[in-house]
C-alpha cells in the first residue's frame, strides 16, 4: 500500500504561502470595477476607430464643443464640495450650500450629496421614477417624488415623467416664501430631449449642478441631435464655474486637444454673478477623480491653441 504525500507536511513554509496567496485569487471585492474598466476600454477603442473613420467631422465637432465650454468658463468664484469624494459629488457655489431650494432629478441610490444639503438646512425636492420608492437613508426631511423628467410630449404620454415647468408648480408652494432654487439633474443623457425647456423657465435656477453625457461625436449610446445648439441656448443664461471630465466616461485625445464623453458641470446665472463671493482660489484646482483607479485627463485644447 503506497504512502500518502501531505504537501504542507513535506513543505511547511508552503502553508503561510498559500495563506497570503489564496485569499487574494478568491477575492472579489472589487470584481465590478475591474470590470467596468475593461468595458471603458472597449469604449475608448470604439471611439478612435470612429474618429478615424470620420477625422474631420469628429475633430470639427469636438473642438466647436470645447470652444463653447472654454468662453463661457468663469474660475474665480467661491466653490465647495458637496457630496462623496466620487462620482455623485458637486461644486456648488458656498452662499448656496446652506438655507437654499434644491430641486434635484436623478436621485438613484447615491444621495450623500442631498442628504448633506438637507444637514445644512437645505429645503431638498427629489425626483426619481427609475428606483423602487423611496430610499431608506434618504434624510426624512427631503421631499421625494416618484416621477421624472421628460420632454413635453413624454409628460403627456407618460405620467411618470413632468417636465421641468410641471415639477416646479408642484413644488412651487412648499419653497421658503421665495423663487430662488437650484437644480441637479444627473439623468444618464435624457437631459438633451429635457435642457431647453431651463431657458424657458420664468424663474430660472440660481445655479445648475449637472452631468452632461454623450459629448464625443458619434456617441452610440447618447444619439441627439443640435448639442451644441442646446448648450449654446442654455450658456446665454448661464457661465461655467466648474468643469470637470468623469474618467468614468471614454476619453479621446489626439495632438491638440481632449475630450471625455460625459463632464460634470457648475453653472451659475450671469444676472446674480456679482453677488457672489469671488475667490482668489483659481477653481480650475477643484479637481476630485471619480474613478480613483484611472488617471485624470485634461479637457480642452493643448498648448493654448
Amino acid at each position: 500500500m503506497s504512502k500518502k504525500f501531505h504537501l504542507l507536511r513535506s513543505f511547511p513554509f508552503l502553508r503561510k504561502i498559500f495563506l497570503r496567496i489564496f485569499p487574494k485569487i478568491l477575492d472579489f471585492t472589487n470584481f465590478s470595477v475591474v470590470q467596468g474598466n475593461v468595458a471603458l476600454l472597449i469604449e475608448e477603442r470604439n471611439v478612435y476607430f470612429r474618429n478615424s473613420l470620420n477625422q474631420t467631422e469628429s475633430n470639427s465637432f469636438h473642438l466647436e464643443l470645447i470652444d463653447l465650454l472654454d468662453n463661457n468658463y468663469l474660475s474665480d468664484i467661491s466653490l465647495v464640495r458637496i457630496g462623496p469624494d466620487s462620482d455623485g459629488g458637486y461644486f456648488i457655489p458656498e452662499v448656496y450650500a446652506q438655507n437654499n431650494n434644491w430641486v434635484c432629478i436623478g436621485l438613484g441610490y447615491n444621495f450623500e450629496f442631498e442628504n448633506m444639503l438637507s444637514a445644512k438646512n437645505c429645503f431638498i425636492y427629489c425626483f426619481d421614477h427609475t428606483i423602487e420608492g423611496r430610499p431608506r437613508l434618504l434624510d426624512k426631511s427631503i421631499k421625494y417624488f416618484p416621477q421624472g423628467w421628460g420632454s413635453l410630449t413624454e409628460s403627456e404620454e407618460n405620467n411618470q415623467l413632468l417636465t421641468l415647468d410641471g415639477m416646479f408648480h408642484t413644488i412651487k408652494e412648499k419653497f421658503n416664501n421665495n423663487n430662488n432654487w437650484c437644480l441637479k439633474f444627473d439623468i444618464e443623457g435624457n437631459e438633451w430631449k429635457c435642457v431647453d425647456q431651463i431657458s424657458n423657465l420664468e424663474y430660472k435656477p440660481d445655479v445648475i449642478v449637472c452631468e452632461i453625457h454623450g459629448l464625443l461625436w458619434g456617441s452610440e449610446k447618447y444619439q441627439t441631435p443640435n448639442k451644441i445648439n442646446k448648450l449654446e441656448k442654455l450658456l446665454e443664461d448661464y457661465v461655467i464655474c466648474f468643469l470637470q471630465g468623469n474618467n468614468y466616461s471614454p476619453y479621446f485625445k489626439n495632438s491638440d486637444y481632449g475630450i471625455y464623453n460625459i463632464i460634470e458641470l457648475t453653472l451659475i446665472r450671469r444676472n446674480i454673478i456679482e453677488s457672489i463671493a469671488i475667490s482668489k482660489k483659481n477653481s480650475l484646482n477643484n479637481v476630485t477623480k471619480n474613478n480613483k483607479i484611472i488617471e485624470q485627463m485634461p479637457f480642452g485644447r493643448f498648448n493654448n491653441q
